[in-house]
């Protein structure tokens, strides 16, 4: 057993970059154990990630970026937040787009159960703040395990 996990630590070592979080776009991958720990609404100051092919084991996808909050979320109380929910429900209406209603509502409740969301955001100053007028992005992940392909795959299958 320690084999197979030394092996996958060199596999995934070898095969990627190391990047901010802010600088990856729409499908891009990564790893990023760190974060896993996280219980919603909290932030935690992410400067690099591990970035890998989507087919090699990764947690996390980019599932969309904004180049600031969009207007129709400004006048929320958390705008980045309702915009990253609001693009992920759209995410997965696409993969099943001919599905009911009651269907949607089983694959939200099987995605819960496996998956959850997480934003990467530039800050005001030096707080923790975000800073609606600045580039950030919203990203899936994989809450108990590492993924061999991109999320849709995995959410198809499920």
């Amino acid at each position: 057993m320690k084999f197979k996990f030394l092996f996958l630590c060199l596999l995934i070592s070898s095969c990627s970059k190391t990047m901010s979080p802010l600088d990856l776009d729409v499908g891009d991958c990564f790893i990023d154990l760190s974060s896993e720990e996280l219980l919603a609404g909290e932030a935690q100051n992410a400067d690099y990630v591990e970035v890998v092919d989507c087919f090699e084991p990764h947690n996390y996808e980019i599932v969309a970026k904004f180049q600031s909050v969009p207007e129709s979320y400004r006048n929320s109380e958390n705008p980045m937040d309702d915009a990253c929910f609001y693009n992920l429900v759209e995410y997965i209406e696409s993969i099943y787009p001919n599905a009911d209603y009651l269907t949607l509502i089983e694959i939200y409740e099987k995605f819960d159960a496996k998956y959850s969301r997480l934003m990467h955001f530039n800050t005001i100053g030096d707080t923790l703040k975000p800073d609606p007028n600045k580039e950030f992005n919203c990203a899936v992940m994989s809450k108990n395990s590492l993924i061999f392909n991109s999320f849709k795959k995995d959410i198809e299958k499920n």
